[in-house]
């Protein structure tokens, strides 16, 4: 055997035994924060048209399967769901919608769903490490592309047990897909719709593997393996075993608190310290902004003119207008700014130039960073720099904070109460089904209760 089928092979097995015992309080608090980070954004996206229409496509199918795909998009529906900087990928909108699905079908304990979900999150961006951000430059979306795996690997976990998991895995790495084509022109909803069909398609191939249905061998490690045909022939296979639980990739999740791609969070955080200094600025009174930041925020996020409110969450003028105007950490400002040309962050965005940062740049992905100059129309000028990473927003409190703000007008105080109570019994050994409906209810029509 080669050392790098040794690589592959070892994580396979790492993950197929993963017990809650093995998980470490922290790794342990971080997963129960991804949960409910998780039904904080589909409490958002079940909202959206393209959810709505969704649904009413699925009507009256409440397979686990569907649950997954209207949970999966839903969560991704309005790009303020978590986010992993080394693979530029969103985690939380495929392993946790599969897991919850299975673990609702199996009735799972909450132990078992967690650890489910730990070992999903550690399938999905392990890969993704290998093989590099390159392949997103070409177009790939990285959270469909990569999302199969940790979805099927928490799908099988709860519904066939260790030794599918492999064949699981290797089914899943030819299910990937999603390309950025909404990026240029949009509309922008299939990009909600990659992370759905990866979370459904990691439970078609969980249950195909508990039937019976062989998957390749060293479908990440190969000379066609995914790793290495993301990463254009070349991939760091090492990182798939490198450092197993040491932290726990669960540990190194950015939970978004704005709504905006995470390629441009440092620079909407710079744009919001500027706002904190200057109550009520506004548009009239800024004569030009310069944003400094990455070279693929450049490439990727520059749109002065976006066509819906997924071209705007993407991009960095749109969205540092937004934070220089206040309103960054309210999602729906994102969708004013996609439905209106005539929004002030608009017109602020067609002011704003891009340049390249050296430090962003030798910082990228993680940390984030950006730096925005403002000109006042008086002629002063006020600079500040922002750095996003997972350092900066992740943990219980985080999430609890984020699912309060976005639960007002939505849930009760006391339905508030009770949902972030539920999320923390999943740690106890006990049902999770019925925690799961308390910490849906009532934004999620697809979950049983």
């Amino acid at each position: 055997m080669d050392k790098t089928a040794a690589n592959e092979d070892v994580l396979l097995e790492w993950a197929s035994q993963l017990r809650f015992s093995d998980l470490p309080a922290s790794a342990v608090e971080a997963t129960l924060a991804l949960i409910l980070d998780h039904f904080t954004c589909i409490r958002l996206g079940l909202e959206m048209p393209w959810t709505q229409v969704l649904m009413r496509v699925a009507r009256a199918d409440n397979s686990a399967e569907t649950r997954a795909l209207i949970n999966g998009t839903a969560g991704h529906g309005f790009d303020f769901d978590d986010l992993h900087f080394p693979t530029m990928s969103h985690p939380g909108c495929v392993v946790i919608p599969a897991a919850v699905a299975m673990g609702q079908e199996t009735n799972a304990t909450g132990h078992e769903l967690i650890a489910a979900v730990a070992a999903g999150y550690e399938l999905m961006l392990r890969p993704g490490i290998a093989a590099g951000l390159a392949y997103g430059e070409l177009g790939w979306h990285a959270t469909g592309v990569l999302g199969p795996l940790g979805a099927a690997t928490a799908a099988t976990k709860l519904l066939a047990g260790p030794d599918a998991v492999p064949d699981a895995v290797g089914l899943a790495a030819s299910m990937g897909a999603g390309i950025k084509a909404f990026n240029e022109f949009g509309p922008g909803w299939v990009k909600r719709l990659h992370a759905g069909r990866a979370a459904e398609a990691g439970i078609f191939a969980a249950r195909l593997a508990r039937d019976g249905y062989l998957g390749p061998r060293r479908a990440l490690s190969a000379r066609f393996g995914l790793a290495r045909v993301l990463g254009l022939g070349d991939a760091d296979i090492g990182a798939l075993d490198r450092g197993l639980g040491d932290p726990f990739l669960v540990e190194d999740i950015y939970i978004k608190p704005y709504a905006a791609c995470g390629a441009v969070h440092g620079a909407v955080q710079a744009a919001t310290q500027i706002a904190a200094t200057c109550p009520g600025l506004q548009e009239r009174n800024i004569a030009s902004v310069t944003v400094g930041i990455s070279p693929r925020a450049i490439a990727q996020n520059s749109n002065t003119d976006p066509a819906d409110a997924m071209a705007a969450q993407y991009s960095t003028e749109v969205s540092v207008a937004i934070g220089l105007l206040g309103g960054a950490e309210d999602p729906r400002r994102f969708m004013a700014a996609g439905d209106d040309s005539a929004d002030p962050a608009r017109v602020l965005a067609r002011r704003t130039v891009l340049e390249l940062d050296h430090r962003a740049s030798a910082a990228y992905p993680d940390p984030n960073e950006g730096v925005v100059t403002v000109r006042l129309a008086d002629g002063s000028s006020l600079s500040r720099r922002g750095s996003s990473s997972p350092a900066s927003s992740r943990g219980w409190q985080v999430a609890a904070s984020k699912f309060t703000a976005v639960s007002r007008g939505r849930l009760s105080p006391r339905e508030v109460d009770e949902a972030l109570s539920a999320c923390l019994q999943l740690a106890q050994e006990v049902g999770a089904s019925a925690l799961l409906a308390v910490l849906a209810r009532p934004a999620s029509v697809t979950s049983s209760s």
